[in-house]
């Protein structure tokens, strides 16, 4: 984790350096609310200065790079599978090539 105590050389007349701030917090991996309780800042003060100093495209650049990538879902193609009735009723479905000697052997096992 990165260090997130205030920095004196980075406040001038009493005001925090917003961009150095917005940096630290990114780094930091905390929620905007942790950063801002851990370093003594008001969270609102950081959400407005945020919106008023980083660029609404960057905003949403830096949303976008959150470590997920895009996934395309294709509908599962349905293999024949066999389903087996035992004489006491039980009953085993999806049966296939791969799975036979284990079906085999918890036949064996009943």
């Amino acid at each position: 984790m990165a260090n997130t105590e205030i920095d004196p050389q980075t406040e001038s007349h009493g005001e925090p350096d917003w961009p150095q701030h917005f940096e630290r917090w990114r780094q930091s991996g905390l929620t905007q609310s942790e950063y801002c309780r851990q370093v003594g800042l008001s969270r609102h003060r950081f959400k407005y200065w945020r919106r008023k100093l980083e660029p609404a495209e960057a905003r949403r650049r830096k949303k976008r790079e959150s470590g997920f990538v895009p996934v395309q879902v294709r509908a599962a193609t349905e293999a024949p599978s066999l389903t087996l009735t035992l004489p006491n009723g039980m009953v085993l479905h999806g049966i296939e090539a791969g799975n036979v000697e284990l079906v085999k052997r918890l036949v064996e096992q009943l």
